[in-house]
């Protein structure tokens, strides 16, 4: 593990996409939501989590793996540090592109209004 401190977009965006996977050992209750993972699958990096929280929503099949605890999560994901996975860019963005998240919030408050 290596601090880089403050990084530039730029260098975020290219950090993130050299990265073999993105580690969050979250404990219960977890995020509640992680920009963190949803930065690292628009940069077509995995996403290895504990299964908690925001995580079941955002770390679906193919853009990562989620682990019964930060025990497992420290056990087995050496063994797939190499994997990538495919649907990482393409779920992020049809998931969380945000003008598409503005629409759909949007539409959600007009409901809810009377």
């Amino acid at each position: 593990v290596r601090y880089h401190g403050a990084l530039s977009m730029e260098d975020k965006v290219r950090f993130l996409q050299n990265a073999k996977a993105v580690l969050l050992p979250f404990r219960s209750p977890g995020e509640v939501w992680s920009l963190i993972a949803t930065e690292a699958l628009a940069c077509n990096t995995p996403v290895y989590s504990t299964d908690t929280g925001a995580m079941r929503e955002i770390v679906l099949a193919g853009t990562g793996l989620r682990f019964r605890d930060t025990a497992e999560m420290a056990t087995k994901a050496r063994s797939y540090s190499d994997r990538r996975f495919t649907a990482c860019r393409d779920t992020a963005k049809l998931r969380f592109d945000r003008i598409r998240n503005t629409h759909e919030l949007s539409k959600i408050c007009e409901r809810m209004m009377p």
